[in-house]
């Protein structure tokens, strides 16, 4: 059988292990391809690649486009995780010995993502944003729209 180093993923063949190409190769290879042209592109071709290069510019979605997006999340369970989901990732979890390096960038990374205190600016804006609508106990945290009395 083979060892790690000579596998690749889930392939039982052998890496194909090639010796190291010297300079004076290098050089010869280098001069070998300088000056070579690739065969003209017919206008069709290029056609193509511009309207490919062109529509990955971002650009708002059509109608259409959000009706589709809209049905392709239709069905997808959103919102809280059930009790059995919770638990599942808790027993996942329990017992799991971090290095203290981990604890230490675990640690780091916490203290990069805490904020200073919001400017009144920031609260005014979230309290806008906020108005009309009540906490929802269920929801834990998120917020659900004002019901019509």
């Amino acid at each position: 059988m083979f060892t790690d180093a000579q596998t690749e993923g889930y392939n039982i063949k052998p890496k194909r292990i090639l010796p190291p190409v010297s300079e004076e190769t290098r050089k010869k290879l280098s001069l070998a391809h300088k000056g070579k042209k690739r065969s003209p592109r017919s206008e069709k071709t290029r056609k193509k690649i511009g309207h490919s290069l062109k529509s990955r510019i971002y650009k708002p979605a059509s109608e259409e486009s959000k009706k589709k997006m809209n049905l392709a999340q239709k069905g997808r369970i959103k919102g809280p995780m059930s009790e059995e989901h919770k638990k599942n990732i808790s027993l996942a979890n329990k017992g799991m010995k971090r290095s203290e390096e981990s604890k230490k960038k675990m640690s780091e990374s916490a203290k990069n993502r805490i904020r200073g205190p919001l400017s009144e600016e920031t609260k005014k804006k979230q309290s806008e944003a906020m108005k009309g609508r009540i906490q929802n106990r269920n929801t834990r945290g998120m917020f659900a729209p004002a019901e019509d009395k």
